[in-house]
């Protein structure tokens, strides 16, 4: 073999080594990236997403002539994980037939009362019995483990009907209904309750990388970096 072809398969041979160095660091950053990318930070559907399929908080109620109010019932939680909101699911029944968007949102706590509104999505329920889910990606809302916070729905029409359905695994929570009056005169107060059944309701994060995995992480970009940059052969 002359010295041209010999060269040329050195080429290759170092080419081929570096290419499967780096298909390592990608599985690598893919692995430790991936693994347990998402958790949840609080649950009382479990995971066949169960609920009462005939009782629930009311929302809205102004369509029934009794009522001169509008609902807004929220749950406080504690939150079992740290990270950011990727998911809210709730069980909703729609008594209405209007196709009327509602809000799910998530509220700070303010001295155990709903607070200000950390991050709201828009959710256009059916009038069936039935998980609603909606995606929280983007909206930026960081929850951290062992912090109160609160799940809130509220009708954007005041005539909406709807119900927020109860759990059926005997979980009691503090809950609060906001009665926002629709003529004057009134003003909006929360009715607190400091342990009522807590409606059917799911919120999922994406988790915050622990320390230990982003140094493994460098640690082993590292080394394969290290590894490259060596002559071939050593």
């Amino acid at each position: 073999m002359d010295l041209l072809s010999r060269g040329t398969d050195e080429k290759e041979r170092l080419f081929m080594k570096k290419l499967a160095f780096a298909g390592a660091a990608v599985a690598l950053a893919v692995s430790l990236g991936t693994a347990k990318a998402s958790t949840i930070a609080f649950d009382t559907m479990g995971p066949s997403g169960i609920f009462d399929p005939y009782a629930g908080w009311n929302i809205g109620g102004g369509a029934n002539g009794s009522l001169d109010f509008n609902n807004l019932p929220a749950a406080q939680f504690t939150s079992l994980a740290s990270g950011t909101v990727s998911e809210l699911s709730a069980a909703i029944w729609r008594l209405d037939d209007a196709a009327t968007p509602i809000y799910f949102q998530l509220r700070a706590d303010s001295a155990g009362l709903p607070g200000s509104v950390l991050g709201q999505a828009l959710v256009s329920a059916s009038n069936e019995r039935e998980v609603q889910k909606v995606s929280f990606q983007g909206i930026g809302v960081a929850l951290s483990a062992g912090t109160n916070y609160w799940f809130s729905i509220e009708a954007i029409e005041p005539a909406t009907e709807a119900a927020w359905m109860f759990n059926t695994f005997g979980v009691n929570a503090p809950l609060a209904i906001l009665h926002s009056p629709l003529t004057p005169p009134g003003s909006d107060t929360w009715h607190l309750s400091s342990s009522a059944t807590a409606p059917a309701f799911r919120v999922d994060v994406a988790l915050v990388p622990e320390p230990t995995t982003v140094l493994l992480l460098m640690m082993g970009l590292s080394i394969i970096s290290i590894r490259l940059s060596r002559p071939s052969g050593t």
